[in-house]
């Protein structure tokens, strides 16, 4: 684990919108129960602040969390998500936008971003804008074009304070309408980037593929100026989510490509094949959100972009 650092433009910014209203004392309450609920450990007043910070982070990941998967419908559980996550998924596009095969992100979107539309299912409290406006070297606010859809309200509600900060240009207009937030630049859209992050490997998500699938299909219909669409799969696996149909095992990601095929949307060259590659990522280090530090380790990231027709 490297040293601690101090924080960002962008870490400040998730502190002061999300790890500030978090209910700290109540979390640290929770954990010290937690820990002298079990008779094998030593007296939770014994442990050093080290130890304590150690506890908290996997009552966190673990406990709250359920390393993810928990569904974040309160405020707080979606402020704990940000504070686990976000860094992590940042740092992870950070790595997939520019070493992916065939097509790169980078490479579709740098040029003329403004006029690419991303469409981020399952957005969350917003990963990938935050990771651009995070890239932005303008003195001005990043001026994305962006359609996030995520089935949970309060996700939303974060993504557009974090939309609506500094970080971002003040002249996008950022509304909720629904499962959608929709930072418009104004500006007609020439591409689309479709991008599931991380969304593969939530549980019952082999339940709305053939939702995903129409749901692209109609975007794609909404935007009459658009010349080229894109898809971006980023996840822990290349699998997704495993779950049975009858007697069988399946794989969301390879059922998901399988109605793509089905619909004409992808090149018939399309192989399955899914890049892994290798990140460090930074992590708060605590709950007063001013620490940083980069996570000692590093995880796989699976990664792919393909043209849609």
């Amino acid at each position: 684990m490297s040293e601690n650092n101090e924080g960002t433009k962008l870490t400040n910014v998730i502190r002061d919108l999300c790890i500030d209203n978090l209910d700290k004392e109540a979390i640290w309450e929770k954990v010290a129960e937690d820990y002298n609920s079990r008779d094998d450990l030593s007296i939770w007043d014994d442990l050093s602040p080290v130890a304590r910070n150690h506890h908290l982070q996997t009552h966190i990941r673990e406990k709250l969390l359920k390393q993810g998967k928990t569904p974040c419908n309160t405020e707080e559980l979606v402020n704990l998500y940000t504070y686990m996550y976000m860094l992590m998924h940042i740092d992870a596009f950070n790595v997939a936008k520019c070493k992916t095969d065939n097509y790169t992100f980078n490479s579709i979107y740098k040029v003329n971003h403004e006029e690419v539309l991303l469409v981020d299912f399952g957005c969350g409290s917003g990963t990938i804008p935050l990771a651009l406006a995070e890239g932005n070297k303008s003195e001005e606010g990043f001026n994305i074009n962006y359609l996030g859809i995520d089935i949970q309200p309060r996700m939303l509600n974060l993504a557009k304070n974090f939309l609506e900060s500094s970080l971002f240009s003040e002249s996008l207009n950022v509304t909720i309408d629904e499962d959608i937030i929709r930072a418009d630049n104004n500006i007609e859209p020439k591409k689309i980037i479709f991008v599931f992050s991380y969304l593969f490997s939530q549980p019952g998500v082999n339940k709305d593929l053939v939702k995903f699938v129409e749901r692209i299909k109609s975007i794609m219909k909404s935007y009459a100026t658009a010349e080229e669409f894109y898809f971006m799969y980023i996840n822990i696996d290349y699998k997704g989510e495993i779950y049975k149909e009858g007697e069988k095992n399946k794989q969301a990601w390879t059922e998901f490509l399988k109605l793509l095929r089905s619909k004409n949307m992808v090149s018939g060259s399309l192989g399955d094949y899914i890049k892994k590659l290798d990140y460090s990522f930074r992590k708060f280090n605590n709950l007063d959100g001013n620490n940083i530090d980069k996570f000692g380790g590093t995880r796989p990231v699976y990664t792919k972009i393909f043209r849609l027709y």
